[in-house]
């Protein structure tokens, strides 16, 4: 399986602290704040994906069981989403702070 939860669970827990101390740094408390809360649900996605992927239930939505490996992948993408939204706007030309 290409997730070892192991090295996923040290990869993301350094890059969501990256993001607080980035956030931290170009935003406050406030912006720090708002980094890690989105980026919670993706980081338990990547290091618990069995739990995500067996749950089942009407209040989720969620009619059948997930296999392991999309939930982990899917983890990994949410949460290198602000990445992603960065470079895109660098490579834009865009400002990245208004």
């Amino acid at each position: 399986m290409p997730e070892d939860v192991r090295r996923s669970r040290v990869a993301s827990s350094i890059l969501v602290a990256i993001y607080a101390v980035a956030g931290f740094t170009l935003g406050g408390t406030e912006l720090m704040t708002r980094l890690v809360m989105q980026a919670l649900i993706p980081w338990a996605c990547v290091c618990f994906p069995e739990a995500f992927g067996n749950a089942v239930g009407p209040a989720l939505g969620v009619t059948r069981r997930s296999p392991r490996s999309f939930v982990w992948f899917f983890g990994w993408l949410v949460l290198l989403l602000p990445i992603l939204q960065v470079a895109i706007a660098l490579i834009s030309g865009r400002t990245l702070f208004r």
